[in-house]
């Protein structure tokens, strides 16, 4: 599967490779070493995948869910 976020240092694969070594039993701190990433972005993905799964490791949108002062149609319409 291609990246669609180009600029991204992890796949998900990585992702997923990073959970599993930490989980084996790494420290963090080695981890972000081997994949030259933070122990922050270590300890993000590890926390994602114990809320959701391995499905919370895939790529998300980048766009919010939500817009702010968002215009409603109706409004448009005027």
């Amino acid at each position: 599967m291609n990246n669609p976020h180009q600029n991204a240092r992890l796949t998900l694969h990585s992702r997923e490779q990073i959970v599993a070594r930490v989980m084996g039993g790494q420290k963090a701190s080695d981890v972000a070493a081997a994949f030259a990433v933070s122990v922050r972005t270590v300890r993000k993905w590890l926390a994602r995948f114990r809320a959701g799964g391995g499905a919370a490791l895939s790529n998300r949108a980048s766009a919010p869910a939500r817009v702010a002062g968002r215009l409603t149609m109706a409004t448009v319409a005027l």
